[in-house]
Parts: structure tokens; sequence; C-alpha cells
């Protein structure tokens, strides 16, 4: 089923005003609304290395959407061909264990294979 792009902005209301068209705009932020509202609590954005406003739009972005959603668990990672795998799997790493704090058992580095 298709959302109806006029309620989507909407999910944006408080996060970012819908005239934003740089960097992340309004979009993003209301796909992750929309899925915290459904219950996602864990949202990993790839976004390109380099673009400097979805780096930084993306980072205000984060604030406000934990404000509204405190259990969000919310990675964006700057992502292109030469970014070493290194980096990656630690962020990777690091987003997948912050899920993991109230668990019984947290996830170690041992434990998981990306």
């Amino acid at each position: 089923e298709f959302t109806d792009i006029s309620k989507q902005a909407e999910a944006a209301d408080g996060i970012v005003s819908p005239a934003a068209q740089f960097g992340e705009g309004w979009l993003l932020p209301s796909e992750i609304v929309e899925m915290a509202e459904m219950g996602v609590t864990d949202v990993l954005s790839l976004q390109p290395f380099g673009c400097i406003a979805n780096h930084v739009v993306a980072r205000g972005l984060e604030n406000a959407i934990r404000r509204r959603y405190p259990n969000i668990n919310l990675l964006h990672l700057d992502f292109d061909s030469g970014i070493s795998d290194v980096n990656v799997t630690n962020r990777l790493l690091l987003f997948l264990s912050s899920d993991n704090v109230n668990e019984e058992e947290p996830l170690s580095v041992e434990k998981t294979s990306i």
C-alpha cells in the first residue's frame, strides 16, 4: 500500500519543515517517524559520503527524532566505495550493541560476524 504523501509530510511536522528540499529534506525523517509509529526501533540510513548537507541535516534531525521517540536506535552511516571495512564494521557493531543494552546478554564482537 502506498502512503499518502501529504500525510507523510505531516509526520515530519515538528522535526523539519516541509520546505526543506536539501540534504535529507523532509521525506527521510517522515519515513523514520512512520516506521517509529509502526514500532520499528532500529533504523540504519546509508548516505553518500561527501554530501555535507546530508551529514549536517541528518545530525540535526536525529536529535529531533530522538526527542520524540527516545527508544529509537538511529545510525546515519556515511558510505562510499572508499570507506574502510573496519570503520563500517565498528559503526554497525556499535549500532547493534546499543540496541541490546537492555538485553540480558549484550552483543559482543566475538559473537557477531558481518
